[in-house]
C-alpha cells in the first residue's frame, strides 16, 4: 500500500476547521460531500492543502 504524499503544511481537521471558521464536524461533512479531500495519518486527518485553499478562496469569494 503506497504511502499518500502531502504538500507541506497539509492543514490537519482541526486547523481547517479553524480557518473555515466552522467545526471539525463540517470540515468532515465537507469531505464527505466531495469539496475536498484528505488523508487519515495514524488517527490525524488532514485535508489536501491545494484542494482546500482552493475551495477556501472561492467560498469566501461567494460570501459564505
Amino acid at each position: 500500500c503506497p504511502v499518500p504524499v502531502l504538500p507541506k503544511g497539509s492543514p490537519s481537521s482541526r486547523a481547517a476547521a479553524f480557518l473555515a471558521k466552522v467545526s471539525r464536524g463540517m470540515i468532515y461533512k465537507w469531505i464527505d460531500d466531495g469539496k475536498f479531500s484528505s488523508v487519515k495519518i495514524g488517527y490525524i486527518s488532514r485535508v489536501k492543502r491545494d484542494e482546500f485553499e482552493a475551495w477556501l478562496k472561492e467560498r469566501e469569494r461567494k460570501g459564505n
